[in-house]
């Protein structure tokens, strides 16, 4: 049987001479929820319309993974909410090892656990909503993890696949040739201290331009799949929507293997591809994209009679899905859990994740991990996420936060996008402010940690200076201690340039070479025009100086490359710096800002830690002290 293609074209609805039907918003419920799947449990945002009425469809949004997965989380969040709004029940998961699930990506079986966590969402959105039809949403490696996960039984009954190439080697050597190309430029390990930079046996295989592992196992399982030899059960009952890229055509290969199956094959143009795949502070939401699949969806002619429950008799997933209000893991021998929590602030409410100790004792201090940029809570290589269930094992409850338009907090996503230097406005300061007393208002600690990389070492630091309830601030890579004209629009300007020059293909060449030229030759210039009042106590003297009468912690951890630790050596100002007591100044050992390569990113973890133990450490000897000098009282 030959299925039936039809060709949606930019412009074209599904039938040319018909109305395209009024669309009905419905009010969206959305909460954040843990799924049981074995072996490690998932973090996952359900997306419900108010009401949802007979013969609706469900969608699963599975997730890529590493890179695209960064470039693509928001826009999985508003293609789901967009789902919603049309009265299609959306549930989209981070896979076990990713995100905010548990379990490691160094873990063996990978690629069945990933697909396990998918088939768990699909049943969890059925027996959740009762729709009548569930539908695989995935990108990349998400398409083949819905189709394996379809053709296992999972309650999967459609399709709808983006850039997903029929044999997993060539997502494999994509994914290789873009690590190779940032290796070329990043991995560039120096002379600075080694402590951590050893390579750990575990660690062959392939990482991702974000700085994810995949292990050479999950590699070879992922190469060894071709979905033309991983049949589709029940194929004719089936629909598949292809998108393609901006207009670049799918896979032959797997059109015309779904032809020969029978399934029911639409093509829309996948426009937005392109810009959906920058990095997150660029990326743009395929909105004509989103619609086409609304349409889709909502194409009564073309829907097909709802599955008959025997279809999935046969499957390994008929077990109904156990939800967890909290996921409860295991670090170093200590129990510990992790609870999805909103922070109310008075303009927009914040999302994050607190993973806190379940039993023992539990440290006066509250870490909060501010998010990296426009990437969301799980931090540069998915370093909070790993950070903060080491420091809950600690005893200290940490809390990973996204920023306003970023991951899941509220807010528009694009609130950074036209301002680079929003990221540094000093009204941060006082939402930071404002974060830590809603968090002491929820029951957490009233001494507080603030760690962040690049813009969230900004707001760490100046957080401090403007609270005396920061014990320590932690600043990865920090750009600038203040803001001024010059950090706005020179500095930030040239160091936009070099990190994303290849994402940024608008930027005008003869500009970028003034401000090459600028960069070089003002710093220097300013050194020396500004030398003699280097007597005087600069703003950055008497802002340490407050943060020593604080008694607070200031962990600075930079590359050699980064434009204020330049600025810093250049002036003979970093050994004045790393000189005072709470100051401590580390030179990360490579050139890469988001310190991809593992030996950096167990470096900088290390350092992290020790931070946090002499945070720990004088937070107990003040503590003895007051209670020494009351007992005579």
């Amino acid at each position: 049987m030959q299925s039936k293609v039809v060709e949606l074209c930019p412009d074209d609805t599904p039938e040319r001479g018909r109305a395209r039907r009024p669309r009905v918003v419905e009010q969206v419920l959305t909460r954040a929820m843990y799924l049981q799947t074995d072996p490690d449990p998932v973090f996952a945002m359900v997306h419900l319309p108010a009401s949802v009425g007979n013969g609706a469809t469900g969608v699963v949004l599975c997730p890529p993974y590493g890179w695209t997965d960064m470039c693509t989380y928001r826009t999985r969040r508003a293609w789901a909410e967009a789902l919603a709004q049309s009265g299609h029940p959306a549930i989209r998961l981070d896979l076990p090892g990713t995100g905010d699930s548990a379990g490691s990506p160094r873990q063996p079986q990978r690629l069945a656990a990933w697909t396990a966590a998918v088939a768990a969402a699909a049943r969890f959105l059925r027996e959740e909503t009762a729709c009548d039809r569930v539908v695989g949403l995935g990108i990349g490696l998400g398409g083949i993890l819905a189709w394996l996960a379809a053709a296992q039984g999972a309650p999967i009954d459609d399709l709808m696949l983006w850039a997903v190439p029929t044999k997993g080697r060539r997502l494999v050597r994509e994914m290789r040739a873009a690590a190779m190309i940032e290796i070329d430029t990043t991995l560039e390990i120096e002379d600075a201290p080694s402590a951590g930079t050893e390579p750990e046996p575990d660690e062959d295989g392939l990482l991702d331009m974000a700085g994810r592992l995949m292990t050479q196992e999950t590699v070879d399982a992922l190469g060894r799949i071709d979905l033309r030899k991983v049949p589709l059960g029940d194929a004719k009952r089936r629909r598949v929507l292809l998108f393609e890229q901006d207009g670049v055509a799918t896979e032959s290969l797997l059109r015309d293997h779904l032809e020969t199956c029978g399934a029911e094959i639409t093509v829309a143009s996948g426009e937005g591809y392109n810009a959906m795949m920058r990095y997150a502070r660029y990326a743009r939401i395929p909105r004509a994209s989103i619609e086409r699949s609304i349409e889709w969806l909502a194409d009564a002619e073309h829907q097909l009679p709802p599955r008959s429950p025997e279809a999935d008799e046969s499957s390994s997933y008929r077990a109904p899905v156990q939800t967890l209000p909290s996921l409860a893991l295991s670090q170093d021998g200590v129990a510990i859990r992790e609870t999805a929590i909103t922070v109310a602030l008075e303009s927009v409410n914040l999302f994050g994740i607190l993973t806190e100790p379940v039993e023992g004792a539990s440290t006066d201090v509250c870490a909060v991990l501010f998010n990296a940029g426009s990437d969301r809570r799980t931090g540069p290589s998915r370093a909070w996420v790993e950070a903060a269930r080491r420091w809950a094992a600690m005893g200290v409850p940490t809390v990973r936060l996204d920023a306003p338009g970023v991951g899941d907090s509220g807010g528009q996503e694009v609130e950074y996008n036209d301002d680079f230097a929003e990221y540094y406005d000093p009204r941060i300061t006082h939402r930071t402010v404002a974060t830590m007393n809603a968090l002491e208002a929820q029951g957490l600690p009233g001494r507080f940690v603030l760690a962040g990389f690049c813009a969230g070492g900004f707001w760490s630091f100046n957080a401090a200076l403007a609270d005396t309830r920061v014990a320590g601030a932690f600043a990865v890579n920090l750009p600038c201690f203040f803001t001024s004209w010059w950090t706005k629009n020179v500095v930030h300007g040239w160091w936009v340039y070099r990190q994303h020059r290849a994402h940024d293909p608008w930027y005008i060449t003869s500009l970028l070479w003034t401000l090459k030229r600028v960069s070089a030759i003002l710093p220097r210039a300013r050194r020396v025009l500004l030398r003699p009042l280097r007597r005087a106590p600069s703003k950055l003297g008497q802002a340490l100086n407050r943060l020593c009468e604080q008694d607070t912690e200031l962990l600075l951890l930079f590359r050699p490359t980064e434009p204020l630790y330049e600025d810093l050596r250049g002036d003979g100002r970093i050994k004045r710096l790393d000189g005072r007591p709470n100051v401590h100044v580390g030179r990360i050992p490579g050139s890469d800002h988001t310190f991809r390569p593992l030996p950096l990113q167990r470096y900088v973890a290390n350092e992290l830690d020790a931070a946090l133990k002499r945070v720990l450490d004088r937070e107990a000897r003040a503590e003895s002290s007051e209670v020494r000098i009351a007992e005579p009282a």
